[in-house]
């Protein structure tokens, strides 16, 4: 009995291994089961976030892209148009047409095989049919076609800008003088008046032609400066006009008026070299000690007006006293 139930035990014991061993197999399936299904609930969600991003990130890409060459387009190619232009016999109007023009060519850096072009889908009413009837005639008359934009402009200045307005204003470039007016107004007139009259001269007659338009104080001190170019010329006068404003009240009490009359309480009548030197030398003698003294610092700091330095050296009293 007890062999036989040991074997009933061994077999209950297989057989509760094998049952034991069924059931972890299927609790392994089941387990596997649930497993791939969690993954899979788990990687559904991420896989369609992947396809979209995936679907989305190019077009991010091209926006990122697309927003990029905007923004360098932004950065160098603004939205920048031509004007229009319809004749108005406003020569000023034409001349500022004409100046937008250029800032616009450079600005966008247009081909000059593309400027003619260009201009002539901006003009409107006459201009335009002049620009036909002009492109007409050159055709017929066995001319070449006007290609560049330096040929156009000659042209259009030709016929909207009158010859009166430009002798005009050549005439009052002729006459400019700076005056009353300070350096800066000068200077702006006399760009502006270069610009209308378009004069294709050098750029030393340029320099003569403006310094001559100085005061006589500010060019004799500006003749003494080394440049080269109009905007270093202006810059220099402009310096010298800053100067002259803070010592000037002072230059004025020791140098009579540098077109060498008398100030009008002594008359209209011109000094000679006798008179001038006297007439200094009595305005020197009356300044108090403390203006001389101003002078003489003012002198010995390199002053650039020497002839102010020559009157503070010629007739300073000996005794010291005003």
């Amino acid at each position: 009995m007890s062999n036989q139930s040991q074997t009933l035990t061994n077999e209950e014991l297989q057989a509760s291994n094998a049952a034991l061993k069924a059931q972890v197999e299927y609790l392994a399936k089941q387990v596997a089961q649930l497993t791939k299904m969690k993954l899979k609930m788990m990687d559904t969600p991420e896989e369609s976030d992947e396809e979209q991003e995936l679907e989305t990130h190019p077009k991010e890409d091209s926006n990122t892209n697309t927003g990029g060459s905007v923004h360098e387009k932004g950065a160098t190619d603004f939205k920048v148009d031509l004007p229009t232009f319809e004749d108005k016999n406003d020569p000023d109007e034409f001349l500022e047409w004409l100046e937008t023009i250029e800032r616009v060519f450079d600005f966008k850096d247009v081909p000059e095989d593309k400027k003619v072009k260009l201009v002539a889908l901006k003009l409107r009413k006459y201009a335009s049919t002049w620009w036909t009837n002009t492109s007409t005639k050159r055709r017929h008359e066995g001319k070449a076609p006007v290609k560049t934009w330096l040929k156009m402009r000659a042209l259009m200045k030709k016929k909207f800008l009158p010859k009166q307005y430009v002798r005009d204003n050549f005439a009052r470039l002729q006459q400019l003088r700076q005056g009353t007016r300070t350096v800066e107004d000068y200077t702006r007139e006399f760009e502006e008046l270069l610009m209308r009259c378009d004069l294709q001269e050098y750029d030393s007659q340029t320099l003569v032609r403006y310094f001559f338009g100085l005061n006589t104080q500010i060019a004799n001190v500006v003749e003494l400066q080394t440049y080269d170019t109009f905007e270093e010329l202006s810059k220099l006068a402009l310096k010298e006009n800053g100067l002259m404003g803070k010592m000037g009240w002072l230059f004025w009490r020791i140098m009579p008026p540098s077109d060498g009359k008398i100030f009008p309480s002594m008359g209209k009548q011109s000094l000679n070299e006798t008179d001038f030197q006297n007439h200094a030398k009595q305005r020197w003698e009356v300044l108090p000690i403390a203006v001389k003294a101003l002078v003489q610092h003012y002198h010995k700091a390199e002053c650039p007006y020497p002839a102010m330095g020559s009157f503070t050296h010629r007739w300073e009293p000996s005794d010291g006293k005003a």
